[in-house]
């Protein structure tokens, strides 16, 4: 049996904070080492701020922000305010949540931190060594899942009072999933009447081509206005939604596999 060891920990970093301007810094970092955050998870960085004799820093009461930097524009991506977590031993959190990270590519940037005073004023943090106030950071799209947005099906004639109609099909990424695999469809009714099937294939190259499709599950619905939903499990190719209708509008279906 193969044994694995697993780390729990908090990714640190200490950085040289200077507030008294009155005393030169007698001291620097050596080396930096780079920050890494991964997208769909939550990410804690800690800082430790020291002073010029490589002591902590009482940081009671200030404020931090950290910038994240596209390196080819230079323009700031995402700005998070720390937590003080422990302000007289000098540390400061900076979480970052999947959501502040689901509008980034992942890549190599750069991150400043600052001290925000009262006035608006700012105190530069140097972060990285040799007096540099830009570290380096990388954002990776794995080991963990990033978010995807949900598929909007649409059926050719949204609006026709009595008609049996397909939608257009979508992929259902079946070498992202298990057997286990669960598929969730979202309904946007209107006054509907009548039934929605749920379609899959299995056809490696899917197409419009009614012989490849299997009905899976039917669900009927009396004038019904709201959303309504249904879920199922399978690996599939591709999924599709067949309407048969009496009354009412299908505005649209989201679909996630």
């Amino acid at each position: 049996m193969q044994k694995l060891n697993g780390y729990l920990e908090t990714q640190y970093l200490n950085v040289l904070y200077n507030p008294n301007t009155a005393i030169s810094n007698r001291s620097r970092i050596v080396y930096a080492r780079p920050l890494k955050l991964y997208r769909g998870i939550l990410n804690t960085l800690q800082l430790r701020l020291l002073n010029v004799d490589q002591k902590p820093v009482d940081i009671t009461g200030k404020t931090f922000i950290m910038n994240i930097i596209d390196q080819s524009t230079h323009l700031v991506i995402k700005s998070k305010n720390g937590v003080l977590s422990n302000a007289s031993r000098g540390y400061v959190d900076f979480e970052l949540v999947d959501s502040d990270l689901r509008n980034t590519d992942a890549g190599y940037y750069i991150y400043s931190v600052h001290e925000l005073k009262s006035d608006g004023s700012k105190t530069v943090v140097y972060s990285s060594d040799n007096y540099d106030a830009d570290g380096e950071l990388r954002i990776y799209d794995s080991p963990y899942s990033g978010f995807d947005e949900s598929k909007q099906v649409n059926f050719d004639t949204m609006t026709a009072s009595t008609t049996d109609d397909e939608s257009d099909y979508v992929l259902a990424y079946p070498h992202l999933n298990q057997n286990g695999a669960l598929h969730t469809a979202q309904y946007y009714l209107d006054g509907y009447t009548g039934s929605i099937t749920v379609q899959v294939t299995l056809d490696n190259d899917p197409s419009d081509n009614a012989v490849t499709w299997t009905d899976l599950t039917s669900t009927a619905y009396a004038n019904n206005t709201g959303n309504e939903y249904v879920t199922f499990t399978g690996v599939y190719t591709a999924v599709r939604f067949k309407s048969t209708k009496s009354a009412g509008t299908i505005s649209k279906i989201l679909y996630r596999p």
